[in-house]
């Protein structure tokens, strides 16, 4: 595969991931909310507003596909980026998407088994999650653009 077949893949991968990225807030914000107060109800329910709890075989029937989808998008986003970044610099930024992502996951759970902390976890993490993930997205995105503009 020569370079230009591979920066059009690297290419279409970002422009994918911005969408992703775009829709999961919308859809997060839609359906749950920002405030701990919003994830509160979500998760734990509201007699006065009709809302039931979220019951353990529905969150966990929400982590499944997306432990397995989240993994598999950072770590092909992180295998972009090695060629774009020193790899001591990517240490952290690695391992920061992929705790917020677990801890992103697990605190509907946590917080369903009494931790109710763990609702600020999911607005953080989330947030954390998203920022750090389209940071590198545009990191890959300016990286194909630099390459062009050296190649001209």
């Amino acid at each position: 595969m020569n370079q230009t077949s591979y920066r059009l893949i690297v290419f279409y991968f970002s422009i994918f991931s911005f969408l992703i990225l775009l829709s999961g807030v919308i859809l997060f914000v839609k359906n749950i909310g920002l405030s701990p107060e919003a994830i509160s109800i979500y998760y734990l329910g509201n007699e006065a507003k009709f809302q039931n709890p979220k019951s353990y075989f529905g969150i966990l029937e929400h982590i499944y596909p997306h432990l397995a989808g989240m993994g598999i998008y950072i770590m092909v986003l992180l295998h972009f980026l090695i060629f774009t970044q020193d790899k001591k610099k990517l240490l952290k930024p690695a391992v920061l998407l992929f705790v917020t992502a677990l801890l992103n996951l697990s605190s509907g759970l946590m917080t369903l088994y009494g931790f109710e902390f763990f609702i600020y976890i999911k607005g953080a993490t989330f947030i954390l999650f998203t920022v750090g993930a389209l940071y590198m997205t545009l990191l890959v995105i300016s990286h194909l653009i630099k390459t062009l503009i050296n190649k001209t």
